[in-house]
């Protein structure tokens, strides 16, 4: 089994530069359509899926995870809004991902992926339109690339078991006005790779996650892992989002 990976190799600090595509914020600008709440996706060398789950009783989400194609792989987008208008800052980071992946003639590097996240804070910001966390990633050529802003948290195991590997920027938020992502690459593994909002981790221990993906018996294992937390505690007492990359044999 190959080990997990060149650990989290930074890359250089990104450039601070126009987006890929302009980010489009304010009163007016209308929401993109939320992504499916179970999906399933495939590159040539990983099987992708995706679970959004809300608060129980609460009518959508705060959360947000999107899987978008992309040129030669797969941009992968986690979101969890915080305060008053937590519903709002992530799907307008959406909009903001979808038109950068829409531009895309080349599969993005890790700065671009910075860009994209430091565009949308400044423009959160300025309209005052709440904040979120990000995971921003592109799956491809065998490397996950990927920036990280705030608590969400992205797992996956070494010989000696379960293994961070989030990097990044915790105590952050996209929407600060202050946002300085320093892109992270993760090599080709035989091990899954969960990325979840704190309402998954804040319930479910990394280990537990890992072990319950080979007892997801045919199912997403997205939503097998939130089915597994709204299943222990009786409901779900925040909102949850999933996307697991499992690597194909």
């Amino acid at each position: 089994m190959l080990a997990l990976l060149r650990r989290l190799t930074p890359t250089a600090a990104p450039v601070r530069g126009e987006p890929l595509a302009s980010p489009t914020h304010g009163p007016s600008a209308p929401f993109p359509a939320d992504p499916p709440t179970d999906a399933q996706h495939r590159t040539d060398r990983c099987a992708v899926t995706v679970c959004v789950r809300p608060m129980t009783g609460a009518a959508f989400a705060d959360d947000i995870a999107a899987c978008l194609p992309a040129p030669d792989g797969l941009v992968l987008l986690l979101a969890d809004g915080a305060g008053a208008r937590g519903c709002r800052a992530p799907r307008l980071l959406l909009g903001t991902v979808q038109r950068a992946v829409k531009a895309m003639e080349t599969p993005p590097t890790g700065h671009d992926l910075a860009a994209i996240l430091v565009a949308a804070d400044a423009a959160l910001h300025k309209a005052d339109d709440g904040s979120t966390t990000a995971i921003l990633g592109y799956l491809g050529g065998g490397r996950l690339t990927f920036v990280r802003v705030g608590d969400s948290e992205a797992w996956s195991r070494d010989e000696d078991g379960p293994v961070e590997i989030s990097g990044g920027e915790r105590n952050q938020r996209v929407g600060a006005g202050i946002t300085d992502p320093s892109p992270c690459v993760i090599g080709a593994s035989t091990d899954p790779i969960v990325i979840g909002s704190d309402g998954l981790w804040r319930y479910l221990w990394p280990e537990n996650a890992l072990a319950l993906l080979k007892l997801s018996q045919g199912r997403s294992p997205a939503a097998a892992l939130a089915s597994a937390v709204q299943s222990r505690w009786g409901q779900l007492t925040d909102d949850l989002s999933v996307i697991v990359i499992l690597p194909s044999p």
